[in-house]
Parts: structure tokens; sequence; C-alpha cells
């Protein structure tokens, strides 16, 4: 398959900004592959510029803590857009099939996948104009709060050896070039990458909810009807799986990369505040956290929700008439069954979960290593 986007209205309309910004940025065509290159280098050059700042000195200790945790913060956005890149034969293959779940439930006129698909696009839609909202809001804060609350600071304090920056014109440069690209990029790139996951998973617990909602009435069906209806959910059941293994394999190593620097941000920011703090950057860096705090919570409950969901499809195929069936309809019924015990699972990188323990066990570790920090300073 071509790696450029083809038209998906359906996907379109579902993904909303999200999918139009990854388009604009070239991250899903393999033509705007320089495009995207280009825009991703700001947030590295700017993290090169701040590492000086940690041996020239000028810093006290919690302005060094800041830096550090805006560059960790920075730079897994920049990793978030070279997964995506990297990843992109995945995520067009499942924008593909879910445009193709789209067109194949509308042209079976199945008013109630319908009804759920139309209220789901609904509620997915007006989840991510709010959080485009926020984008706006928040990076514009990040962008401008510094120059507002005090001439000659920086997003990101940055140094060069030999060359002052606080000097005009070299400031305004440098200040444009984080305020205008560098934040932008962090925000929209982290941001748009963790609602299509939301997305995708919110998509998996449709579709598994409606399978289940096919295998209810089988029952109702008579012989002839229902053999070929559950021959359908076979197929339809094996679409769900294929789903959740590439979406496994999309995101995986992302999750992993969001939890590990997630229980690091949240250390530092509890080690910061333990400190003489300045008070708008503690707002800054407890502003992003929420944010951060949030999405993983979200990514967890749903990926939660969708394997439960995929277990209760065994239980449901279950309690069919199924043994008053004949051979082929029991054969079929076995075979949803037996898939269903192994359950569709998330994980990060392979390692962990996506489910709400994880979550929790990740905020236990980050307040362990706080105050192990805490111990030792």
């Amino acid at each position: 398959m071509a790696t450029e986007r083809k038209s998906m209205p359906n996907v379109e309309r579902l993904f909303n900004w999200n999918l139009e910004a990854w388009t604009r940025l070239g991250y899903l065509d393999k033509r705007k592959r320089l495009l995207a290159c280009t825009i991703i280098s700001a947030p590295i050059v700017v993290s090169m510029f701040v590492m000086p700042t940690f041996f020239m000195g000028v810093n006290t200790f919690e302005q060094h803590i800041y830096n550090f945790y805006m560059i960790i913060v920075t730079s897994s956005s920049v990793a978030r857009a070279i997964l995506i890149i990297i990843k992109q034969r995945k995520i067009l293959d499942l924008l593909n099939d879910m445009e193709n779940w789209f067109v194949e439930v509308q042209e079976q006129n199945d008013n109630n996948a319908l009804e759920t698909l139309n209220k789901l696009t609904q509620k997915v839609r007006r989840y991510s104009k709010y959080t485009l909202w926020w984008v706006i809001i928040f990076g514009a804060f990040l962008s401008f709060q510094p120059i507002c609350t005090g001439y000659g600071k920086f997003v990101y304090d940055t140094q060069i050896p030999g060359i002052d920056l606080h000097q005009s014109p070299l400031y305004e440069i440098m200040y444009g070039f984080q305020s205008l690209w560098v934040i932008p990029m962090a925000c929209v790139s982290s941001i748009s990458y963790a609602d299509t996951l939301l997305i995708f998973i919110s998509f998996g617990i449709f579709a598994t909810k409606q399978l289940q909602r096919k295998l209810k009435d089988i029952s109702q069906m008579d012989e002839q009807q229902g053999l070929e209806n559950i021959k359908k959910c076979v197929q339809y059941h094996w679409k769900i799986i294929k789903f959740g293994e590439d979406l496994e394999n999309a995101y995986s190593l992302m999750c992993l990369l969001d939890f590990s620097l997630y229980c690091v941000t949240l250390c530092m920011l509890l080690f910061y505040s333990v400190m003489d703090f300045t008070w708008a950057l503690m707002f800054q860096a407890v502003v992003v956290e929420l944010i951060l705090t949030l999405l993983i919570f979200l990514t967890t409950f749903l990926a939660d929700i969708f394997t439960q969901e995929s277990l209760n499809v065994a239980q449901t195929a279950y309690d069919m008439n199924w043994l008053q069936r004949d051979k082929a309809f029991r054969v079929a019924v076995l075979l949803i069954i037996l898939r269903s015990q192994r359950p569709l699972i998330l994980t990060a990188g392979g390692i962990q979960p996506l489910n709400l323990e994880t979550f929790l066990a990740i905020m236990r570790s980050s307040y362990s290593f706080f105050s192990v920090l805490r111990g030792v300073m």
C-alpha cells in the first residue's frame, strides 16, 4: 500500500483536527518527509542550547531542575513525531481499516451500529475540540508568559558560550524561535498523538460491543439465518483481533516511553515543589503535569475497558443457545470462545499492560523515587 494518505471522509470526521495536523506537518505523507524532519528539528536545537546552562553555573539548582523537566517533556513530543513517521505504514493501515469498517456498517444499514457510531463520532469530535482549545490556550501561555513577566527571560533558558543571547536582536530571534516554533510543535505533536490513541481504543471498544450485540441477536434467529450470521461474527471477531494487534504494534513502544518519562517528570515536579521555586514556572510545570496525568489516566482507563470487553465476547457467545444448534454452528461458537480466552491487551512496550493498576503503580513509583531523592539531598 502507498504511504500517502488516501481520502477517508468518515475517519477524517472522527479524528477531526488531529489527522489534519499530522497531514499538514508531513507526518503521514512520505513526500513531505523533509518538512516533517525540519519541524521536529527545532526542539532538538533548543535542547542543545539549553545544555550549556547546566555547566556554565548561570542558574540556580531549582532553575536547572525546571530546565531539565522541560527538556524531557519536549523530547517526548519529538519522540512521538519520530514514531509517527516510522510507524506511518501501520497507522495508515489502521486508518484505512477503520474507514472500511465505517463503509461496511453504512452498506449493511445496521441502524443500531450507525446510531452508536454517530454518537461516538460526536462525542470524540467534542472532546477533540476541547483539547484543541486547551492546546491553543496553554501553548499561548507557555509562549508569552516569560516575556510578559519580565523582559530577558526565555521559555527555555538557553546559553551559547561566547554569545550574549539577552542582547537585541538575538534575544528576539531566540525567543521567537522558542515561542512560535518549538512550543506549538511540542503541544500539537504531544496532544494529537495522545488523542489518536484514545480514539483508536474507543473505536475498538465500539467494535467489541457491536460483536456482543450481534451474538445476542443470533439467539432469536432460525437455523439457516443463525448459521450465516455466526459465520459473519467469526470474521468480525477476527477483524477486531487484528485491529487490536495492529494498534499494539503501532503504539506500544511510545506508551512505554510515555510511562517512563511521566514517572520521571512527576518525580521531578514533586522534588521541585519542595525547593525555592518560582511561582510562574511552578504553575507551568503543574499544568503540564496535570495534562499528562489526565492523558495517561484516560489511556489506561480505556485500554482496561477494551480488554474487559474483549473478554466479555466469550461470555456472550457462551450464553447463546448454541448447544441446540447444528455442528457447524457449535464449531463457530467454540472458535469465538477459544479466541476470546486470550484478551486483547494493549501494553507499554510489551512489558506492562495498560490498565488502571499500572496507572496506580506509576503514581506510587514516582512518589517512591521522590522520597528517595528527598532523603539523599
